[in-house]
């Protein structure tokens, strides 16, 4: 869930399918019951097994992470202004 907090929701589902394969049915229950914790809506489809209702609420759970973290919100400036303009010699 950090990588979604970080701004990386791609990797974060990659991770959570990864998840998924291995625990099988619990690890969806488990993973269902984070996410209506969290206050994302799951559609009984979900519950029922529909892995494309499953991955939608997933990412749109991914996405409130992403933008409660505020990283998401954060960019680097397009050129950053120098330091000194110009040396002075000693005299």
């Amino acid at each position: 869930m950090l990588l979604a907090a970080f701004g990386r929701p791609d990797l974060a589902m990659s991770v959570l399918q990864g998840f998924l394969e291995e625990t099988g049915e619990n690890g969806r229950y488990i993973l269902i019951l984070v996410m209506r914790k969290f206050g994302t809506s799951v559609p009984r489809e979900a519950d029922a097994g529909s892995v494309e209702h499953l991955n939608a609420a997933i990412a749109d759970y991914l996405g409130q992470l992403e933008k409660q973290s505020g990283f998401m919100a954060y960019e680097l400036p397009e050129k950053v202004a120098p330091v000194m303009t110009h040396t002075t010699g000693a005299q």
